[in-house]
């Protein structure tokens, strides 16, 4: 026997909380790691791109390296 999924869609204000909470969680997480969230977006299938840069105090670092992403990226797959 086969049953039908019905997915519910999900009203605007519902994707905005979403994405609000989705932000908050991933700069918690991206400030912790020593970076600051310059923008997210979710892309097909699953894909969550994180861009990064130096906390403003950190800014003479010079320029954020694969390894700074790779840092966050594992943090943020934790």
């Amino acid at each position: 026997m086969v049953f039908p999924f019905f997915f519910e869609r999900k009203s605007g204000t519902e994707i905005e909380r979403e994405q609000a909470l989705l932000q908050e969680l991933v700069e918690k997480t991206v400030n912790g790691c020593g970076y600051d969230l310059v923008d997210l977006e979710r892309a097909s299938g699953g894909i969550l791109r994180v861009y990064i840069d130096f906390l403003p105090e950190a800014s003479s670092r010079g320029n954020i390296t694969v390894d700074d992403c790779e840092k966050v990226s594992r943090q943020l797959s934790h």
